[in-house]
């Protein structure tokens, strides 16, 4: 039971990924899982509950991630560095952007409950920027004007931006916004975000 809402969840974050939240249909999901319609519903009712699942599922991997970065130690600059990991891949395969991302595109459209899932999910993960900002700081290894909140809201929008331009304009846009993210956050210790 668990591993095939596992897979639905997984599939609908691919078809959000790719295509958004609003352009797939059950009829379209229950082919590629070789699955009914019905029992599509059995899990999610209503397309609502599915998102506010995929809300839920994103913010449990968010979590597993966090706490693998918290845990793996380094610098500020090397945590935010393996933050950004998975949109230097999406970035080179020029198809996916980040499903909060493209959440985001089609609010207007969302459900009620989906919206507020998906805030609290946006939340979630500036909060963690902040963090690390804030730790990178105050050791002396970033450097940038305003609050730690404030950067992390322009560090958000300067990656996943970065994401979606890559789309169009291939990899390279992405390691050229990156690049210029190093710059504005170099301290006069003169570290920066390397190797992404």
């Amino acid at each position: 039971m668990r591993d095939r809402k596992r897979q639905i969840l997984e599939l609908t974050e691919e078809y959000v990924e790719r295509e958004g939240f609003d352009s797939f249909s059950y009829h379209q999901l229950s082919h590629r899982l070789g699955i009914s319609t019905a029992s599509l519903h059995y899990h999610f009712p209503k397309k609502e509950d599915l998102g506010v699942a995929l809300c839920a599922f994103l913010r449990g991997r968010l979590s597993a991630l966090f706490t693998d970065i918290s845990n793996g130690g380094g610098s500020a600059w090397e945590k935010l560095e393996r933050f950004m990991d998975k949109g230097k891949s999406m970035a080179k395969g020029q198809q996916a952007i980040c499903p909060i991302s493209s959440l985001q595109a089609e609010i207007n459209v969302l459900p009620v409950k989906m919206r507020q899932a998906h805030r609290a999910l946006e939340q979630f993960e500036l909060e963690f920027l902040t963090i690390i900002l804030r730790e990178g700081q105050e050791r002396g290894e970033m450097s940038f004007q305003g609050e730690p909140q404030e950067q992390a809201a322009m560090v958000a929008s300067t990656y996943k931006g970065a994401i979606q331009y890559a789309r169009v304009h291939g990899e390279k846009y992405f390691q050229v916004a990156v690049q210029q993210l190093r710059s504005s956050m170099r301290s006069q210790s003169g570290r920066t975000l390397e190797g992404v």
